[in-house]
């Protein structure tokens, strides 16, 4: 699949959850400090991206529905194929591998600090 078919089968993916109603669930607080209060910034999509007032995290709000989130995850064809050619690609598990035991030395030097 090239780039811009696979670009373009998620977009079609998307707008297609985005059509359906009840697709939202209730406002919720901020997933970083919990505070009630933000600002919208834009709409795109439907989506609300909001910020916090408190610590300026970014986030949609009201959030997708985990159950919609849920059963695209097991329909969609963008993330069959994200998920069997890009993560079982062995040139990128060996650059994900290289990260992981980078974070790693770096928390094991933080504590010997």
């Amino acid at each position: 699949m090239s780039k811009t078919k696979y670009f373009d089968s998620l977009l079609n993916e998307w707008d297609s959850i985005i059509k359906k109603k009840k697709i939202f669930s209730s406002i919720k607080p901020c997933s970083a400090c919990g505070s009630k209060k933000f600002n919208k910034i834009f709409t795109k999509k439907k989506l609300n991206f909001v910020i916090c007032k408190n610590c300026t995290h970014v986030f949609i709000n009201p959030p997708i529905k985990e159950s919609v989130i849920i059963n695209h995850f097991k329909k969609s064809k963008t993330w069959s194929y994200w998920s069997n050619k890009i993560l079982n690609d062995k040139k990128q598990k060996k650059i994900e591998k290289k990260k992981l035991n980078e974070k790693k030395k770096k928390k094991i030097e933080k504590k010997k600090i």
